[in-house]
């Protein structure tokens, strides 16, 4: 590996850390109890100042030494994560990120320039005022010991106490309670959460809390050990009915853990602890992304190749010639499903990043904001995955801008002062959902629809033909906006325009929802791949077009006499409902159908669905199923309307991919 690989390798990594830890540090400022979360930070600092040690970075080391030393005082709470000292290390996780983009330049532009390394002034203000804070707290040793000596001996009666419960069949969890900070009372409802706790098993760390309640100093947060039968759910449930209870941890303590931190576990636990130390670790390579498009290419090219053998086999009608094609058919389909793994990247690498944009735009705008995320873990196509980011952004941007209200107007409205914006992900099929939702002011489809006749988007009548979700995808259209005034993340018009644009030129959709006073909920579907799918192919007017499969219900035979013309649109009665019906031929701009079909009163058609919408699509005939490897339009034919890309056919001849999303809603 030479030293641009491994600078590469330096970069990626740190940027992977850095949104790890704003991340973490965002979860840890509104819960300062949250030692993991501390701990993980801590370990993701110590590691970033490992590696960049490792490639002579000495600015990006000596920052990330003195946040160590912090993130160390923090850990061992002697000192608070209170908003100045959170503050100070958002500003080096902002410092370390301009550092890192610092690397990346070319040596023309970075670090081996005449006139010497153009690090940012900040850094070393920074890195001194880290310096400041750790010093000042270390001169105070002998407060600080005498509070390690405390500690060590409530470890020491908590250890004692938990391998005791472990013997008697309980479980021990370490349990953390935050109140709210408008919590009236907070002493009384400290003292009823200890009651309850006390109910349900014994608990070590009581009389710390309580001299904490007597004697004035309780804050909003405390902790304790309890060893009990009962569920962490259960045991959660039950404090949680308290009046003023924000949140509930419970973290599970092991008993065997504590045995080897005192040098007695037991030889069982020994054996099994080195066991576990001998298992083969998960090896890992990275790998670049254009070797990766290659690889792809070749598997497509690969799957095509096998689509013609398999229709010359067929001719040949020779039976070892056919089976040794069923043979490659199971190989090149295991191929590629391994290669679409690869290629997968689990969402939370861009995910990780909104935590920290949400909080700094909510504060901005004086908005008190949680972001709650959900489905993480969920992979996209990197040729999917790179184009999502910005549409999500802006959609973040709207929702605390114009979703979430001022803690005023919220408490007007009776809710709390705490707006919830949530972003998820699940997989259905061979697709990928992502929703962004909040419960904010919501949207008034009068006002929309007010906005687009006054802007000249529309007439007054067509306004008033429309219904309420395709007046809310006016907000989608050029130049859309209800402001006559920018603010920090949104009003000029482009935002939303810009994301249903980036979404269906990822083969996705975009839906909206919105209820006055309880929110708004902005739906992506985009498909698991760009690459390679699997594809109907039908024919329409003598060519031959594909569907993607991900998307189609069912193919139907419709009697032309069924058919009637509602709103100027045909529909035909499909499963209690109306069906509408969109005529490929017509679409393309052919003239006429199947002769055939007309002269039997007959109509081949595709049910396909996009979103939440169905639509019947009319063709002339259905030729069958086959993978298909997608190749994107360039030029002149980028833009053309109903068409999604193309693709090469076993017999070499090309057929274009439907874009339904453009079939459906134009």
């Amino acid at each position: 590996m030479d030293t641009n690989q491994y600078k590469n390798l330096f970069i990626n990594s740190s940027q992977e850390i850095l949104g790890r830890l704003n991340n973490c540090l965002v979860t840890l400022e509104k819960h300062p109890e949250d030692l993991e979360c501390l701990n993980e930070i801590f370990r993701e600092a110590h590691t970033l100042k490992s590696m960049a040690g490792a490639m002579g970075y000495k600015d990006i080391t000596r920052l990330t030494h003195e946040m160590e030393s912090v993130l160390d005082l923090l850990r061992r709470e002697e000192l608070r994560a209170d908003k100045q000292t959170v503050d100070l290390l958002f500003e080096s996780f902002d410092a370390l990120e301009a550092l890192v983009r610092h690397v990346s330049l070319p040596e023309t532009q970075g670090a081996k320039k005449k006139d010497g390394p153009s690090t940012p002034p900040a850094v070393y203000t920074l890195a001194e005022k880290l310096e400041r804070i750790s010093k000042r707290y270390a001169q105070d040793g002998r407060a600080v010991m005498r509070e390690r000596r405390a500690r060590a001996r409530l470890e020491e009666s908590e250890r004692t106490e938990i391998l005791k419960s472990a013997k008697e069949g309980l479980t021990a969890y370490r349990v953390a309670i935050s109140l709210t900070k408008a919590c009236p009372l907070k002493e009384a409802r400290a003292f009823m959460a200890l009651k309850e706790l006390q109910e349900m098993g014994r608990i070590v760390g009581a009389e710390s809390v309580a001299a904490q309640l007597e004697g004035g100093a309780f804050g909003r947060h405390f902790g304790l050990v309890l060893m009990t039968t009962h569920s962490a759910a259960s045991v959660r449930k039950k404090v949680e009915t308290i009046q003023g209870i924000e949140r509930v941890v419970l973290k599970p303590v092991r008993a065997d853990e504590l045995m080897e931190k005192a040098g007695a576990a037991p030889k069982g636990i020994a054996q099994a602890a080195e066991a576990e130390r001998e298992k083969p670790e998960l090896q890992t390579v990275r790998v670049a992304l254009d070797k990766l498009d290659h690889l792809m290419n070749i598997v497509g090219e690969l799957i095509i190749g096998r689509i013609r053998l398999a229709d010359i086999a067929k001719s040949l009608e020779q039976k070892p010639l056919t089976e040794a094609i069923v043979h490659m058919e199971r190989l090149t389909d295991e191929l590629h499903g391994e290669m679409m793994q690869v290629r997968l990247i689990p969402l939370e690498y861009i995910f990780n990043r909104y935590p920290r944009l949400v909080r700094d735009l909510a504060g901005k705008v004086r908005k008190r904001v949680d972001l709650i995320i959900e489905g993480s873990d969920i992979g996209l196509d990197r040729t999917v995955f790179e184009g999502i980011d910005k549409p999500l952004v802006h959609l973040l941007r709207n929702a605390v801008d114009h979703g979430i209200e001022t803690p005023e107007e919220r408490k007007a409205a009776g809710k709390i002062e705490t707006g919830t914006i949530r972003l998820g992900a699940q997989r259905k099929r061979n697709v990928v959902i992502i929703e962004v939702s909040d419960d904010g002011r919501g949207m008034d489809v009068g006002v929309i629809g007010k906005a687009a006749v006054r802007g000249g988007m529309i007439s007054s009548e067509e306004a008033a033909g429309l219904s309420g979700e395709e007046t809310l995808m006016l907000i989608t259209e050029p130049g859309f906006s209800t402001r006559t005034t920018a603010s920090h993340g949104s009003g000029w018009g482009v935002g939303m325009n810009a994301v249903r644009t980036m979404v269906e030129s990822l083969g996705g959709t975009l839906k909206i929802e919105s209820t006055v006073n309880a929110g708004s909920r902005f739906t992506i579907q985009l498909p698991l791949t760009m690459a390679i799918i699997r594809a109907l192919l039908v024919r329409v007017h003598g060519e031959t077009y594909a569907i993607p499969m991900a998307n189609v219900l069912q193919t139907i035979t419709i009697e032309t006499g069924s058919i009637k013309p509602i709103e100027h649109h045909e529909m035909v009665s499909y499963r209690g409902t109306v069906l509408p019906l969109v005529r490929l031929a017509a679409a393309f701009g052919f003239e006429g159908g199947s002769a055939e079909m007309a002269a039997a009163g007959r109509l081949s058609a595709v049910v396909v669905e996009v979103g939440t919408r169905k639509a019947g699509l009319v063709v002339d005939g259905i030729i069958g199923q086959q993978e298909v490897m997608i190749k994107t339009l360039v030029g002149a034919l980028k833009n053309v309307p109903g068409i999604a890309g193309t693709t090469i056919l076993g017999d070499g001849r090309i057929a274009m991919i439907v874009d339904l999303a453009s079939a459906i809603y134009s």
